[in-house]
């Protein structure tokens, strides 16, 4: 029979189920025992194997075998895995399996396969197990039907807290971490003694369970950093962030200095550890670290061999910085809670304050259910020894009657009419030897008799009353405390003052040369000998040679106002070509290198400032130091540009002091020169002031700052002329307005479609004396500011302005 269904529905009811079976079945904890169900299932098989503490260990293939084929068929894998991990120290906080064999290590090794490894239950799983035969949970079939098993172990400590639990299900997952017992217990403890006190009327709070709950106890040990406060805020919702690191020690051997890591943050593997921090000291990332190598044992000892008279501090940072020496651990304390239907449980996210007050009503539940079974049993077996009494008390007509019987049945049936007993009370006496019905015997019975009365007084009382209830589970709690407890191993040391971690910190200081061609090639080398032997590509030449350390940084600025920064050593150490500086950042079309500035200790102490000029005349100064540190793949701006005009651009930057003078040109034939400090000094990015009043079809041609009146920018005009504009030749004026005439007064000159040259010195040099250009062999076929010659041979060669001479940053190449 085929049944048409709609293909949406079928799809969301069967994901649901599947959704359904793996946050309850699977992947989240129950409140109650703190354990998955594939952990219930592993304890409870070795449990019905006998596997108890005081036996021998058994082989974990059958432990596997006995779990896989009467209670979890998902594979025999799966269910050896949460065996290794519940019986792993440095995974579990208080381990549930005693292992023998190899299950494992800190270093990431896996278990030995199940055929090879043994395994038994510990002492403190007992208290997990030993109320199973008191009626103190219900039971439901297994997966086909044919045997029971519990919905939840009859947990007498909190083992969701004291080991913590973790998974992943759908839409949901779980992070619990562990604690400590004797601080869970202490605080269970801590509520009953409230309720005693105060009863309903009060609620105990979360900040009342804080006194005696310190927090986390993480089975590696290690320091947690969380402060009172964020722990309160995250026991309070149920998540958060915990902040762990590693313990360290130091140590001296004659001359040379040791850093003893002592612990390792919870969850990480120490030989990747180890790996990362070696890798870290091959690649010279800390400079201070010569050596590491693993001492560890049963506990933790990495050795790292320090350089002499090094900060420790600075190696700690790094680690702290780069490596699983520290690690954020996310809580999330989502569990399976009951419902009114004892086979059905429900996921939610709670606090420490409801975590502890469902494990004590879960506990006053299964007290209940364990005294009445108690109850229940004694009932029995007084009844049975009160129709002892009364047969013993008339011993001979007892046996007169059994005499004159023909068989059993007769002899019953006699005794039920004589003495008007039960069945099961004459039962007990016909099955009773002859030599126990002595007079030492009927003692006993009557004396046993006395104290099962007793005893059931004692359970009715304690029944009665629910302060008797809790006074009997805080004392059963009590006992679990004494015979478990032990020390905190994860020290709660609080917030501490931040190790800062600087890069420049981890960096070999080194003199070194960073090199930049005109065409943008970046690299750097030890030395050189002379600028012609400096490896370029065809067509290309040096165009910024700057000595600096390996400690500072490297500033490019572009023509479209934006600066890219980036480390010394992050540049390849070659004599070949380098690296294309397109390739470390997002350059967009047709965007050029204009300046190139490096800042370490030396340029960054003399508070150098850059000076900046754009195509229409606006310039502004602004602090290197601004981009020391690395920028992204998209720089950062250092000047706003002129939106409305589309070709505005930064002409050039140079470094620059309140002392030097700015030599101007534009590309029409006026010139400026004006002091550099009356550009305005920007902290952050602007469009500066005017400096230069440019007219219209015209635009800055360049600059160069001086410090003296025989310096200047040197120009060509197109009538083949030479022109250094100096402050004796055309006087220092204010800045702002049009300039003079390069021509002088009244003269005028021929626009022709060979335009001419600002002349640049090649090479550019960043000194320590803040001298900004240095000539070294110019090369006026390849030299220029705005290297766009062709875009440019085209904008300009055809244009007649009719103005008194052009200037121009074309080559002569045509003439």
């Amino acid at each position: 029979m085929i049944e048409e269904i709609n293909l949406y529905e079928a799809a969301e009811k069967r994901y649901l189920n599947y959704a359904l079976s793996v946050i309850t079945a699977r992947a989240l904890p129950d409140i109650r025992d703190g354990l998955k169900p594939v952990q219930r299932r592993i304890l409870y098989g070795m449990y019905g194997l006998r596997l108890s503490p005081e036996k021998k260990h058994r082989k974990s293939a059958a432990v596997v075998g006995e779990v896989m084929a009467k209670y979890h068929p998902h594979g025999d894998q799966s269910i050896y895995d949460a065996m290794v991990r519940m019986a792993q120290p440095f995974a579990f906080r208080y381990p549930l399996v005693d292992g023998q064999g190899n299950f494992g290590s800190l270093d990431g090794d896996g278990a030995a396969a199940m055929r090879y490894t043994e395994a038994k239950l510990r002492h403190l799983t007992n208290e997990l197990l030993e109320e199973l035969p008191k009626n103190t949970v219900t039971f439901r079939q297994n997966y086909d039907g044919t045997r029971e098993e519990p919905v939840v172990l009859p947990a007498q400590l909190p083992n969701l807290l004291l080991n913590g639990a973790t998974g992943i299900a759908v839409g949901m997952a779980t992070n619990i971490p562990p604690h400590n017992l004797g601080e869970t217990i202490g605080a269970l403890l801590r509520i009953i003694d409230f309720r005693e006190k105060y009863g309903d009327q009060k609620e105990f709070s979360l900040e009342y369970v804080m006194r005696y709950f310190k927090g986390p106890d993480f089975p590696t040990a290690g320091e947690l950093l969380n402060s009172r406060a964020s722990l309160v805020k995250i026991y309070t919702k149920g998540r958060g962030t915990l902040e762990l690191r590693g313990e360290w020690t130091t140590e001296k051997e004659g001359r040379k200095d040791y850093l003893i890591l002592t612990s390792i943050p919870f969850g990480v593997n120490k030989t990747l550890l180890i790996e990362s921090i070696a890798e870290h000291i091959q690649k010279n990332n800390i400079p201070q670290v010569l050596d590491i190598r693993d001492e560890s044992t049963e506990e933790i000892r990495i050795v790292l061999e320090l350089r002499q008279s090094i900060d420790v501090k600075a190696v700690l940072a790094f680690l702290y910085k780069k490596t699983a020496f520290f690690k954020r651990f996310h809580v999330n304390m989502t569990v399976l809670l009951p419902t009114k239907d004892p086979l059905v449980t429900h996921p939610k996210q709670i606090g420490l304050a409801e975590a502890l007050n469902q494990f004590l009503l879960f506990r006053y539940d299964i007290t209940k259910r364990k005294l009445k079974h108690s109850r229940r049993l004694l009932n029995e077996r007084i009844h049975l020894l009160r129709g002892l009494v009364i047969l013993f008390n008339d011993i001979e007509t007892t046996i007169e009657l059994i005499q004159n019987s023909d068989e059993k049945k007769d002899a019953k049936r006699a005794l039920i009419e004589h003495f008007k007993l039960e069945e099961r009370q004459v039962e007990a006496i016909l099955e009773t030897k002859l030599y126990r019905l002595g007079k030492m015997e009927i003692g006993e019975i009557r004396k046993e008799l006395t104290k099962k009365e007793h005893a059931e007084e004692e359970i009715e009382e304690i029944l009665s009353k629910e302060a008797n209830m809790w006074k009997l589970i805080r004392s059963e709690l009590q006992e679990i405390k004494n015979a478990y407890k032990d020390r905190r191993r994860t020290k709660v040391i609080g917030p501490r003052a931040e190790i800062q971690f600087t890069e420049e910190n981890y960096i070999l200081e080194e003199n070194t040369i960073v090199m930049v061609s005109r065409a943008g090639w970046i690299k750097r080398q030890k030395s050189y000998l002379e600028v012609s032997k400096i490896r370029t590509k065809e067509g290309d030449e040096m165009g910024w040679i700057l000595p600096t350390s390996t400690r500072g940084s490297v500033v490019i600025l572009t023509d479209k106002g934006k600066a890219y920064s980036l480390r010394v050593t992050d540049l390849p150490l070659t004599t070949g070509y380098g690296d294309a500086i397109q390739t470390r950042f997002n350059f967009k079309d047709g965007e050029q290198i204009i300046g190139v500035f490096v800042t370490d200790e030396k340029t960054l102490s003399k508070k150098q400032n850059v000076l900046c000029i754009t195509r229409y005349g606006r310039g502004l100064r602004f602090p290197l130091e601004n981009h020391k540190e690395p920028s992204t793949t998209v720089g950062r701006s250092f000047i706003r540009l002129d939106a409305e005009k589309q070709k505005d651009a930064v002409v050039r930057a140079f470094l620059c002091r309140n002392n030097y003078l700015v030599s101007l040109a534009t590309r029409n034939g006026r010139c400026l020169v004006f002091p550099a400090y009356e550009a305005k000094l920007l902290k952050g990015i602007g469009k500066g002031n005017l400096l230069v009043r440019i007219k219209k079809n015209d635009f800055v041609l360049g600059f160069v700052l001086i410090k003296n009146g025989n310096d200047g920018l040197k120009v060509e005009t197109n009538q083949g002329r030479s022109i250094t504009i100096t402050k004796r030749k055309f006087r220092m004026t204010v800045h702002g307005n049009q300039g003079k005439p390069l021509f002088g007064k009244g003269k005028t000159g021929k626009t022709t479609a060979y335009l001419a040259r600002v002349h640049y010195p090649t090479i550019e040099v960043q000194r320590d004396d803040l001298e900004v250009l240095e000539n070294v062999e110019p090369n006026y076929e390849q030299q220029s500011v705005i290297d766009n010659r062709k875009k440019q041979d085209s904008e300009f060669k055809t244009e007649n302005v009719g103005l008194n001479g052009q200037l121009s940053i074309l080559s002569d190449r045509k003439k």
